[in-house]
């Protein structure tokens, strides 16, 4: 899958064993900026 430009990839976090404050800090980074979206659940790659 790409953007729409080449450089723009998606990207998966996965956080474990206590990382739900670490999540927590990531989903509102991506709130926060912009520039950064979720990807959409449904994709097949």
């Amino acid at each position: 899958m790409r953007g729409d430009y080449p450089f723009v990839v998606p990207v998966t976090i996965i956080c474990g064993a206590g990382g739900q404050v670490l999540s927590e800090v990531v989903e509102q980074w991506i709130r926060d900026n912009e520039r950064v979206a979720n990807s959409r659940k449904n994709m097949f790659i």
